[in-house]
Protein backbone atom coordinates (compact mmCIF):
# COMPACT_ATOMS: atom_id res chain seq x y z
CA UNK A 1 0.00 0.00 0.00
CA UNK A 2 1.08 3.56 -0.63
CA UNK A 3 1.12 5.88 2.35
CA UNK A 4 -0.86 8.52 0.45
CA UNK A 5 -3.68 6.00 -0.13
CA UNK A 6 -3.66 4.96 3.52
CA UNK A 7 -3.74 8.60 4.64
CA UNK A 8 -6.65 9.30 2.29
CA UNK A 9 -8.59 6.29 3.56
CA UNK A 10 -7.98 7.29 7.18
CA UNK A 11 -9.10 10.86 6.44
CA UNK A 12 -12.33 9.61 4.84
CA UNK A 13 -12.94 7.26 7.75
CA UNK A 14 -12.35 10.10 10.22
CA UNK A 15 -14.82 12.32 8.37
CA UNK A 16 -17.46 9.57 8.28
CA UNK A 17 -17.02 8.91 12.00
CA UNK A 18 -17.38 12.63 12.73
CA UNK A 19 -20.62 12.71 10.71
CA UNK A 20 -21.88 9.65 12.55
CA UNK A 21 -21.03 11.17 15.93
CA UNK A 22 -22.81 14.40 14.98
CA UNK A 23 -25.92 12.44 13.93
CA UNK A 24 -25.87 10.45 17.18
CA UNK A 25 -25.63 13.68 19.18
CA UNK A 26 -28.52 15.14 17.17
CA UNK A 27 -30.70 12.07 17.80
CA UNK A 28 -29.82 12.00 21.51
CA UNK A 29 -30.74 15.67 21.79
CA UNK A 30 -34.07 15.08 20.04
CA UNK A 31 -34.78 12.10 22.30
CA UNK A 32 -33.98 14.11 25.42
CA UNK A 33 -36.35 16.84 24.24
CA UNK A 34 -39.10 14.34 23.53
CA UNK A 35 -38.63 12.70 26.93
CA UNK A 36 -38.70 16.06 28.70
CA UNK A 37 -41.86 16.97 26.81
CA UNK A 38 -43.47 13.65 27.71
CA UNK A 39 -42.64 14.13 31.39
CA UNK A 40 -44.27 17.56 31.47
CA UNK A 41 -47.34 16.49 29.46
CA UNK A 42 -47.72 12.99 30.93
CA UNK A 43 -47.46 11.36 27.50
CA UNK A 44 -46.30 7.75 27.29
CA UNK A 45 -43.66 7.72 24.52
CA UNK A 46 -43.81 3.95 24.11
CA UNK A 47 -47.58 3.55 23.90
CA UNK A 48 -48.81 3.02 20.36
CA UNK A 49 -52.23 4.24 19.25
CA UNK A 50 -54.73 1.49 20.05
CA UNK A 51 -52.54 -0.18 22.70
CA UNK A 52 -54.36 -1.94 25.49
CA UNK A 53 -54.25 -0.39 28.96
CA UNK A 54 -51.20 -1.36 31.01
CA UNK A 55 -52.39 -0.64 34.52
CA UNK A 56 -55.40 0.09 36.68
CA UNK A 57 -55.20 3.82 35.97
CA UNK A 58 -55.16 3.20 32.22
CA UNK A 59 -58.30 1.06 32.11
CA UNK A 60 -60.94 2.48 29.83
CA UNK A 61 -64.60 1.90 30.48
CA UNK A 62 -67.10 0.72 27.94
CA UNK A 63 -66.77 -3.04 27.84
CA UNK A 64 -64.26 -5.82 28.12
CA UNK A 65 -60.78 -5.41 26.70
CA UNK A 66 -59.70 -7.30 23.62
CA UNK A 67 -59.37 -11.00 24.34
CA UNK A 68 -61.52 -10.84 27.45
CA UNK A 69 -65.01 -12.24 27.68
CA UNK A 70 -67.56 -9.98 29.29
CA UNK A 71 -68.66 -11.43 32.64
CA UNK A 72 -67.87 -15.10 31.98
Amino acid sequence: YRMADVDEALSRLGAELAERDARIAELESALAGAQASAVTTGTDLFKQPGDRPTGPGDRQTGGPARGEEGGR
